[in-house]
């Protein structure tokens, strides 16, 4: 690896007190960090010289609003051999309920798979995601959810993955099994809210490396994209190309 671009003299050390959202299995977001010069982003001591460059490799092709997002935040990394200690493929660690934003303080994992060529932009894409829709205030991350296919659609909408997918469906069966209306306006909407994240992240992702998106989609992204540049997300796909283009569908 060049390890010009690592200064190994700039270094992080972060405690419980800087993030007490640690719990046991996330103690791979504690300890000593060191910057990578060429992105800003803080790796974990001892992350694979390797994984970093692969990483490297694909962030002139993440949005610049994303990779923002998160060195604003102190953003860290790490990488790790098989899933996550979440048991996903690459999960990002954050107290997105702090009062303050010193106290999210984002970490992200990328598992083995993630750090695959096929994946590694999407997903490091939607990790990233997540901390920017978590700093949307409430009234834009609404006008998202009114972008989503609503709960009485008759043709059967297929989400842009099938991450997004169950997490759609997974609302839909909380929604059919409850009948209370106190229980549908919470838990439900607690439900809701997890699709709308996760299909925002994984509908950037698709919008950034296209053969990303399933096969079995069939709603228009259109909307979706103005939205997103109406965010500042001005998505490129990962040959480098804008995004005005005919996307490919893979499972």
């Amino acid at each position: 690896m060049n390890r010009a671009n690592q200064d190994q003299t700039v270094s992080r050390v972060l405690t419980t007190r800087e993030r007490p959202w640690c719990n046991k299995r996330c103690q791979h977001a504690l300890g000593r960090f060191y910057l990578d010069g060429s992105t800003g982003i803080y790796y974990q001591e001892g992350t694979s010289p390797e994984h970093i460059e692969r990483l490297r490799s694909v962030f002139p092709f993440v949005s610049t609003p994303l990779l923002q997002a998160g060195l604003k935040l102190g953003l860290t990394m790490t990488t790790c051999e098989g899933l996550t200690p979440n048991g996903d493929s690459s999960t990002i660690y954050a107290d997105f309920r702090s009062y303050t934003k010193d106290g999210i303080s984002p970490h992200i994992v990328m598992g083995s798979e993630s750090l695959e060529e096929d994946f590694i932009l999407p997903h490091l894409v939607h990790e990233l995601s997540h901390i920017f829709y978590a700093l949307l205030p409430e009234s834009l991350r609404q006008r998202w959810i009114e972008l989503l296919p609503p709960d009485s659609s008759l043709n059967s909408p297929h989400e842009v993955t099938g991450y997004a997918q169950r997490n759609r469906e997974a609302w839909l069966s909380r929604l059919n099994e409850t009948a209370g209306w106190s229980e549908r306006q919470n838990c439900c909407r607690v439900m809701l809210e997890r699709y709308a994240t996760e299909t925002f992240c994984e509908t950037v992702a698709v919008l950034s490396s296209p053969t990303y998106l399933s096969r079995r989609c069939n709603i228009p992204l259109a909307g979706r994209r103005a939205f997103l540049e109406e965010l500042g997300l001005f998505l490129r796909d990962g040959s480098g190309t804008a995004d005005n283009i005919h996307w490919h569908q893979a499972a």
